[in-house]
This record gives structure tokens, C-alpha cells and sequence, in this order.
């Protein structure tokens, strides 16, 4: 039974190595959430040969070298990231899911029209993915003021 035991043992303990390099290589199926305009550190089990992101839109990926790639929320919504070695194997397989900044955020709503800030020790107009200020719109039926010229003012030569 023990010379048993010594001849299994060094057979599980190879397989247990085998099965976990082989499971945190792939981590295929897992989920990541990045905040918009933020980003998160991936490092992985071997060298990078290719990076496939679905909609570069909501993420993009970039590497650092030849072991670690740094995903990015570029805009809202959820996309597939793959980064592959050069033997295709997946080193990374993750749904990223790009949501908003909610800490030291706040909206203020006048009436129907929300306007969001961003609050580190003072609170100023908060910029939206696109990178223009999310401020209070005008309402659709506001007239335009009429454009004058210094000629049609009363009083002006």
C-alpha cells in the first residue's frame, strides 16, 4: 500500500501542476469591470502574439510588455477581449463590462434637466465618454436669441 502511494503520488501532484497552468492561462469565461475612462492591469501566463477586442468602442486593450496588457474603459457597455500566444492558445478570454464612475459623482436636477458634477473637494461640471461637459441642456422649444449687428442697434451711425 505505501510503495503504492509513492508511485501515485508524484503522478498527482503532475497533474495538479499541469491542471493549474492550464486553468489561470486560459481564464476563459471570466468577467472584468472597468470604469469609463479608468483602467485595469492584466498579467498573464505567456508572451502576447495577438489582441482582439469585439467594439473597440466600449474597451481597448494596450500592452505593456510582453507578459501584461492594461484593458481601458473607453465608453459604456460590454465587450469580448481575447489576447492570444503564438501557439493560439487564449491567455485571456474576458467579458469586459465598462460602467460609470460613481464615486464623488452627483447629478443635480433643475426640473427635468440633470446636470452631473464631479466632486474632489469641489464640485465642478462633469465631462461625459466623449470628452465634452455634460452641462444643463437648453430646452428644444427655447427660441434662439436674434443675432444683432452694431448697424441695427437704435442710435448707432
Amino acid at each position: 500500500m505505501r510503495r503504492m502511494v509513492r508511485l501515485l503520488l508524484p503522478a498527482f501532484f503532475a497533474l495538479g501542476i499541469a491542471g493549474s497552468a492550464f486553468g489561470s492561462a486560459g481564464a476563459s469565461g471570466s468577467g472584468m469591470t472597468v470604469e469609463v475612462n479608468q483602467s485595469r492591469r492584466v498579467v498573464l501566463g505567456g508572451s502576447v502574439a495577438n489582441v482582439i477586442v469585439g467594439d473597440p468602442t466600449v474597451a481597448d486593450v494596450v500592452m505593456i510588455d510582453a507578459h501584461s496588457v492594461v484593458v481601458v474603459g473607453k465608453g459604456y457597455g460590454a465587450t469580448q477581449v481575447m489576447v492570444i500566444d503564438r501557439a493560439g492558445r487564449a491567455l485571456l478570454d474576458a467579458r469586459v463590462t465598462v460602467t460609470a464612475q460613481n464615486a464623488g459623482r452627483v447629478t443635480v436636477y433643475r426640473g427635468v434637466v440633470g446636470t452631473d458634477y464631479s466632486c474632489a473637494g469641489r464640485c465642478q461640471v462633469a465631462a461625459t465618454p466623449g470628452g465634452a461637459a455634460a452641462g444643463p441642456a437648453a430646452p428644444a422649444s427655447a427660441p434662439a436669441p436674434a443675432a444683432t449687428s452694431p448697424q441695427s442697434l437704435p442710435g448707432a451711425p
